[in-house]
């Protein structure tokens, strides 16, 4: 059992390493992206409605193409 806590000391370790890495290269990207920005946050919401819809229409299209199968 010692060695398992050991073992699973030295996992959790890497993975909070990792996790902080990636955390802070994730932030490193957006101050970059927010710096040198061409685009609004109402054309980046714009931009994800139109997805949402998109992926709606799809679906339905799919569910109804089965509808009188």
């Amino acid at each position: 059992a010692r060695g398992y806590t050991n073992i699973f000391s030295v996992l959790w370790l890497v993975q909070t390493v990792f996790m902080t890495a990636g955390i802070l290269i994730l932030t490193v990207l957006c101050v970059l992206a927010w710096r040198r920005r061409t685009w609004t946050l109402a054309g980046l919401w714009q931009t994800l409605m139109d997805k949402k819809y998109d992926f709606e229409s799809r679906m339905r299209y799919t569910h109804d193409k089965w509808e009188h199968f």
